[in-house]
C-alpha cells in the first residue's frame, strides 16, 4: 500500500508535460463559432464553441495520445461564412514546447502568440 501515492505522483507529474492552453480571444464584431485545434498527427484535438465579441475562452489540448515525433497546430476558426486556417506552434517527441498558445481573431488580422514553457524561457 506504500507505494500508491509515489506512483499516482509520477503519473500526476508526468501528465502536465502533455498538455498546451489554448486561449482565444475575440476582437471582431461577429460570433465565433467555433476554434478547432488538431495535432499534425491528427491524434489530438480539442473544440472551443460560441465565443462572443469581445470574449475569451480558453481549453487544454491534452497530448496523451501523441507519438514520440516532432509536429504542429492546425487551427481552424469559423466565423459566420468564412473560416480561417493556419498552422501554428511546435511539439517535439510528442509534448508541447509551449504552455500557452494565445490566439487574437479581429475582423482584419489573426494574430498567434506562443509562451514557451518556463524552462525554455531565457
Amino acid at each position: 500500500m506504500r507505494y500508491v501515492i509515489p506512483l499516482f505522483l509520477v503519473l500526476v507529474a508526468c501528465d502536465g508535460g502533455q498538455k498546451i492552453k489554448f486561449v482565444v480571444h475575440n476582437h471582431s464584431r461577429d460570433v465565433i463559432d467555433s476554434v478547432v485545434v488538431v495535432t499534425s498527427t491528427n491524434n489530438s484535438r480539442v473544440a472551443i464553441k460560441d465565443i462572443q465579441p469581445g470574449a475569451s475562452e480558453e481549453e487544454f489540448l491534452a497530448m496523451s495520445k501523441e507519438p514520440y515525433v516532432d509536429g504542429d497546430y492546425h487551427v481552424s476558426i469559423v466565423a459566420g461564412s468564412r473560416t480561417y486556417s493556419n498552422s501554428i506552434g511546435y511539439f517535439t517527441n510528442g509534448a508541447p514546447v509551449e504552455e500557452k498558445m494565445e490566439i487574437w481573431f479581429s475582423n482584419d488580422t489573426i494574430r498567434y502568440e506562443p509562451k514557451p514553457k518556463r524552462k525554455y524561457q531565457h
